[in-house]
């Protein structure tokens, strides 16, 4: 819960009302012990030096203040809250406040799922779009020789492994980057108690004739194919992050007989 508050005096904000709408229909109320009574005293810009200002408070609710986890497993659909806002709650008369014609008081919420679990050689496939630029009306006649390069960076605490077909404009497999079985590996990011704690970039090189080349050389799509397995041959469980990404970078060089 981020409270965003740009009156320039204390206020403390009493939680009147806050319950949640679960998919059935049934009211779940919030029981947590993030509230100080039921209250919660919001950051405020000072006088004179922070006028114009917008100051944050945050406010953190998870399964061992709340019971923010029962409600989520009961798929909520709306949030009815009321706040009673109480202004220089503590009574300081020596202190020097300001309120502008833009000052505001917002409260909003971001939600993050927490995904554990394990998986090992769960499939997936994506799309992708393709463009050879001048390679694709090149004379494969002077081709001499064709390297993929990839780049991956996997900030996830599940390693992978890939394949790239290339299609034709009916959909139809022309041919695959890697053959005889082969594939690309991508390794998973340092794991700390199940979450990533870094990035591993890996560079890979994968050559190609130049009549395979040719057969690709004007395809528009392709489709990554991946297989996903996480810690220790999808043994250990992991904990995968809304921030979590993990990034493929595909290039390739050319080059030419004169």
């Amino acid at each position: 819960m981020l409270i965003s508050n740009s009156w320039g005096f204390p206020t403390r904000g009493y939680i009147k009302y806050l319950s949640f709408i679960g998919q059935n229909g049934e009211e779940i109320p919030l029981v947590t012990t993030a509230f100080n009574n039921d209250s919660i005293d919001f950051n405020y810009p000072s006088y004179p030096n922070e006028v114009g200002d917008t100051k944050y408070t945050e406010v953190l609710l998870d399964e061992n203040n709340s019971n923010i986890a029962d409600i989520f497993n009961a798929q909520p659909t709306r949030l009815i809250y009321e706040v009673e806002g109480i202004s220089n709650a503590q009574r300081d008369s020596t202190l020097i406040g300001f309120l502008t014609d833009s000052s505001l008081i917002r409260l909003s919420m971001r939600v993050e799922l927490l995904l554990e679990g394990t998986a090992k050689n769960f499939g997936a496939e994506q799309e992708m779009d393709l463009n050879f630029g001048d390679y694709s009306d090149l004379d494969t006649g002077k081709i001499e020789s064709v390297e993929f390069k990839l780049v991956t960076e996997n900030g996830t605490p599940i390693s992978a492994d890939m394949q790239i077909l290339f299609l034709d404009d009916a959909g139809l497999v022309l041919d695959s980057l890697f053959t005889d079985g082969a594939r690309l590996i991508m390794e998973s990011a340092p794991i700390t108690n199940g979450v990533a704690s870094g990035v591993t970039r890996q560079e890979n090189f994968v050559t190609m004739s130049a009549s395979r080349f040719d057969r690709i050389r004007q395809t528009k799509k392709a489709i990554l194919k991946t297989s996903y397995t996480t810690a220790q041959g999808g043994t250990v469980p992991v904990k995968l992050l809304a921030q979590n990404a993990a990034v493929v970078k595909m290039g390739i060089k050319v080059k030419t007989r004169y």
